[in-house]
C-alpha cells in the first residue's frame, strides 16, 4: 500500500507553561489534520489512528467517487475500536468552508440534521480526525 506523505507538527497552548508543556503532536495525512496519531485503535493488531488515516488517503481516488453526493455519517470511537463507539450525522458547526452539509429532515430524530456531504477531498479522506 502506497502511504500519504506525511507531515508532523507540534500544537502548544500559550496560554500556561503546563499546557504548553503538553504539546499535542498532530499530523497532515491527504489534507486533514489528525490529531493524536498514535493513538491505538486496534491494540492486538497494534493499528494506530496514523495507519487508518494514511489508508483512507491510500484508497480516496477510488472511494471518492462512490461517496459523491451522499449524506454521510461517521463512526465515533473516542476510546478506540474496542471501546464505546457512536454515529455522528449531525455536522451543523465547525466543519472547515469546503465540506459541503445538508439539511435532511429525519424523521426518527424528529428534527433537522446537517449531515456532511460526500465529494469533499478534506472529509472524504479524513474520517478519523
Amino acid at each position: 500500500m502506497a502511504l500519504a506523505p506525511v507531515k508532523s507538527t507540534r500544537r502548544t497552548s500559550s496560554s500556561t507553561s503546563r499546557t504548553a508543556s503538553r504539546a499535542e503532536h498532530v499530523v497532515r495525512v491527504g489534507g486533514a489534520t489528525i490529531s493524536h496519531p498514535d493513538k491505538i485503535w486496534w491494540p492486538e493488531e497494534g493499528i494506530t489512528k496514523l495507519d487508518v488515516a494514511r489508508f483512507y488517503a491510500d484508497i480516496a481516488p477510488r472511494l471518492v467517487p462512490w461517496m459523491a453526493s451522499r449524506p454521510l455519517a461517521a463512526e465515533r470511537c473516542p476510546d478506540g475500536m474496542r471501546g464505546e463507539c457512536f454515529f455522528q450525522k449531525n455536522f451543523a458547526h465547525g466543519l472547515p468552508d469546503d465540506v459541503p452539509t445538508e439539511p435532511i429532515a429525519a424523521a426518527t430524530a424528529g428534527r433537522t440534521v446537517h449531515y456532511v456531504i460526500g465529494g469533499s477531498r478534506t472529509w472524504d479522506a479524513s474520517p478519523c480526525t
